[in-house]
């Protein structure tokens, strides 16, 4: 049912995951075949570097290219599962606001809540930053990729939570 599909009002804010909650999620993806997970992480990881890559091509302030670059660094050091594992619930949080391209939503939050709050969370903050501060002098085709990289990340997301059992079509 696609509207209990987008119903978050009631969902809490995903919290950050720690090493433990990403141990725990990879026992379980251990006792699947591993095939299906290992798509999503890699489809995930490419999205991920196509979406930096993009912001990191449309931008010239010279401080917005040292933060993204450094995001760019930083992610590229983490495996690939990790990120996706990592991100996959604040994906699925906002999934309304993807699928319904709710510009105000994402410009309007505060992003404080969903961040951990550890020594990365400057750049993160950065990132957010960087992109609100484009996006409406972008091409109406320039924005449309924001949204199409967004809603394919979420496919992912769906993808590994049918591939753990951890959806159904009344999630």
């Amino acid at each position: 049912m696609i509207g209990n599909l987008l119903d978050t009002k009631h969902e809490p804010i995903a919290p950050s995951m720690d090493d433990y909650d990403v141990e725990r999620i990879m026992s379980r993806i251990a006792q699947t075949d591993g095939k299906e997970a290992n798509r999503i992480f890699d489809a995930f990881n490419v999205e991920l570097n196509r979406l930096i890559s993009t912001i990191r091509s449309q931008i010239t302030e010279e401080h917005e290219i040292v933060e993204c670059e450094r995001i760019k660094r930083i992610l590229g050091m983490l495996p690939v599962e990790q990120k996706f594992l990592r991100m996959k619930e604040k994906v699925w949080h906002v999934r309304r606001h993807i699928i319904n391209k709710d510009r105000d939503f994402f410009f309007n939050r505060d992003y404080g809540k969903m961040i951990k709050r550890d020594k990365n969370q400057a750049f993160i903050e950065a990132a957010i930053e960087i992109v609100k501060a484009h996006f409406d002098v972008l091409t109406p085709a320039e924005k449309d990729f924001y949204w199409r990289s967004a809603a394919k990340m979420l496919k992912l997301v769906i993808d590994f939570k049918k591939e753990l059992g951890e959806y159904t079509t009344s999630s």
